[in-house]
């Protein structure tokens, strides 16, 4: 079984209100691993949302020729008490701008920071 290079969930837990970083990379869901995160991280992420104007993003992103052998990607951010979410995906196609690779790093550096303060 093939599992993503890149899985990352940031949740918000709703009894404690604390914000739970799961990393699920190249693993089953069920083996993944979670940490807990400040709410700066949400934080950071919203404004890469907002910077990036990702709530605009469409749906499906393919290229205009046929590809056999690329990569996708998929996207769902949702926010709490809102009913604007975005729900993105794409093969060897991708919006313009850097939002995905602003989220990505955001979500290795909380990982790399805070997975690490755990295990020491």
């Amino acid at each position: 079984m093939v599992y993503p290079s890149f899985y990352f969930l940031l949740a918000r837990d709703a009894d404690s209100g604390r914000y739970l970083l799961t990393n699920a990379s190249d693993c089953a869901r069920e083996d993944a691993r979670t940490v807990e995160v400040p709410d700066t991280v949400a934080e950071q992420l919203k404004r890469i949302v907002i910077e990036e104007d990702m709530l605009s993003y469409r749906r499906d992103y393919e290229p205009m020729f046929t590809v056999y052998d690329g990569t996708s990607w998929t996207l769902h951010i949702r926010f709490q008490d809102s009913d604007r979410s975005v729900y993105s995906s794409g093969y060897v196609a991708r919006p313009s701008g850097h939002g995905l690779e602003r989220l990505r790093e955001l979500c290795q550096t909380a990982w790399s920071e805070f997975a690490e303060t755990k295990n020491n």
